[in-house]
């Protein structure tokens, strides 16, 4: 007798085999952790963070008890048992701020601190799950600015009560100091222009102007907070001793050549054989503001125009950045370029100041100690590689650096090799 398989039925009743396995398998296996589902074994132990689940704010993964959302229940390589650092753990959600920070000015504190310096991970009695008040939390980092604009006499409404925000981004911004929109266009949210020349409106040609070229963004000791620092001549009114006599708005003339800058600064070393001495009619103007400035002798801090011609300077700064992780100095991470270079009225060697032609006295005015203690140095030591003086630039670079104490090479034993050749 033949026998013959209805392959059809065959086939429906394994389907129906392999089904009854799989609900008999979901029925009989163990649980999953309790931890994907609610905190209420966390809060057993975790009698600290149960007590944040009164707190008035609260971040939604832990209002929802779901504290696997950023911590793995069992190991994890980070503390505090989190899936990720903190700082991408945090960007993996909020994508606008991720979006943010991709614009050109970006808080320092993102890049040195992590989201929890300023905002707590689970609850909060302020909005934004902020761990103090925003004023305490910028003094923390800004408090030798701060208390320094606090003993001026006249302070900026905001800053006066402590309302950081009104002007300022927490994250991201694309200006300058991280402020919300181009000053001028700040400033005129609150109050339109006013200026005056005496008794002369001249808001009409100040309108368009950044406000911080003359007044300052928290403080002065001037009415109308100009300066902190300024031009004599402008902090007097004597508007007419740099644009000529001024009757009527159409008689203003803006224009200021270098030529009117030395007539009153006859003394001032200027090299006219500096390239950046021809990119403008006012030389001055690259390195110093005309009217006020938060700094003495009204240099800028904002190296922005420096950098815009210097893009090699910048990519090999970047790059050096990315090697030392820890890089702290502020004139590196603040692009200070003015801190060494004094374009125009230096004819050193880089464009260093007071002429330095070997950069010595320069590294000095930041580095005494090193100076003091160092592998000998001068004009009378020749570098076996270059034939040239032995200075700091020999081992140390401020652009790029690759090791530690901004070295070109590491300092165990192939920094010393470059000169001291084993044979």
């Amino acid at each position: 007798m033949k026998f013959v398989i209805d392959k059809a039925r065959f086939l429906a009743i394994i389907s129906a085999g392999m089904f009854l396995i799989g609900v008999i398998s979901a029925n009989t296996a163990s649980p999953p952790h309790r931890a994907l589902q609610d905190s209420a074994p966390c809060l057993k132990c975790h009698k600290k963070t149960s007590k944040e689940t009164t707190l008035k704010y609260q971040h939604k993964p832990f209002a929802k008890g779901n504290c696997s959302y950023c911590h793995n229940p069992h190991t994890s390589s980070y503390k505090w048992l989190l899936k990720e650092d903190t700082n991408n753990l945090c960007l993996s959600c909020h994508n606008s701020l991720r979006e943010s920070i991709k614009k050109g000015i970006v808080h320092g504190a993102i890049g040195k601190e992590t989201c929890i310096e300023c905002h707590e991970p689970h609850a909060s009695q302020l909005p934004n799950l902020m761990k103090e008040k925003e004023t305490n939390l910028c003094i923390k980092c800004h408090k030798e600015v701060i208390e320094k604009d606090l003993k001026l006499n006249v302070l900026h409404e905001p800053f006066k009560t402590n309302k950081c925000s009104s002007c300022h981004v927490i994250h991201a911004s694309s200006y300058k100091n991280l402020l919300k929109n181009k000053p001028n266009q700040m400033c005129k949210s609150c109050h339109e222009p006013r200026c005056k020349l005496n008794t002369l409106n001249i808001s009409q040609i100040t309108k368009g102007m950044d406000c911080t070229l003359c007044h300052a963004s928290h403080s002065s000791n001037y009415k109308g907070l100009l300066g902190p620092y300024g031009h004599s001549d402008f902090l007097n009114k004597k508007c007419d001793s740099c644009h000529g006599p001024i009757s009527q708005v159409d008689s203003f003339k803006a224009e200021i050549k270098t030529e009117k800058c030395l007539k009153c600064h006859s003394n001032t070393t200027i090299n006219k054989n500096d390239t950046h001495y021809g990119l403008s009619e006012n030389a001055c103007s690259l390195c110093h503001y005309s009217h006020g400035s938060n700094n003495k002798q009204l240099v800028k801090k904002d190296s922005t125009q420096c950098l815009s011609c210097h893009k090699e300077t910048v990519r090999k700064i970047k790059i050096m950045e990315k090697k030392l992780k820890g890089l702290k100095k502020s004139v590196l991470r603040n692009s200070e370029c003015l801190e060494c270079h004094t374009p125009v009225h230096s004819s050193g060697k880089y464009l260093l100041r007071g002429n330095d032609e070997l950069g010595i006295k320069t590294c000095a005015r930041c580095h005494p100690r090193e100076h003091e203690n160092t592998h000998p140095i001068g004009k009378n030591l020749k570098d076996p590689r270059t034939g040239g003086p032995l200075t700091c630039s020999s081992c140390h670079s401020m652009h790029e650096a690759r090791y530690k104490y901004l070295l070109y090479y590491h300092p165990d034993r192939e920094l010393c090799i470059q000169c001291h050749k084993l044979y």
